[in-house]
């Protein structure tokens, strides 16, 4: 556990997670018709 939470808080460091999280609060990702049957 501790090994996954150093990984996790150095790649919530990095642009790819910024740029993932920014496009997520911005609506670029929508669901799709087969999860919002689930």
């Amino acid at each position: 556990m501790k090994f996954f939470n150093q990984q996790l808080l150095k790649f919530e460091q990095t642009v790819r997670y910024q740029a993932y999280f920014y496009a997520l609060d911005n609506g670029v990702y929508q669901p799709t018709n087969k999860a919002q049957a689930d």
